[in-house]
């Protein structure tokens, strides 16, 4: 029995390696085929050559604009969650102190009480 669980399970590995196989092999078709038909699209649309060059130059501005702007709003983001960070470690990093001398109040109260005992 064990023997045709591991056969099977062998099979169903197989079975999957190809499916996976198939699904990369559709997935880079369809970009490519996306991607050559976007580029078609924008070479054999009726306009002139100057106006297509144009369009070209004025899509890229822009999209290198929009990438300027995700990372500095990125970036903005980063510097207050850095901010915030660091707020928290400093809260945590009091409140660690406060809790050490707590303890250490505590440790040396029954050791004065002991010493008094002892006089």
């Amino acid at each position: 029995m064990k023997l045709l669980k591991i056969i099977d399970d062998s099979r169903k590995k197989k079975e999957k390696a190809k499916k996976v196989k198939a699904a990369k092999k559709m997935a880079t078709a369809a970009t490519v085929g996306s991607a050559v038909g976007a580029i078609a699209g924008v070479l054999l649309a009726p306009k002139s050559g100057k106006e297509t060059r144009q369009d070209i130059v004025n899509n890229v501005k822009s999209t290198s604009e929009n990438v300027r702007n995700s990372a500095r709003d990125i970036k903005e983001k980063a510097v207050g969650v850095q901010n915030k960070l660091k707020s928290v470690l400093g809260k945590a990093n009091k409140l660690v102190a406060d809790i050490k001398e707590k303890k250490l109040q505590t440790v040396e109260v029954p050791t004065q009480e002991r010493d008094s005992d002892e006089e």
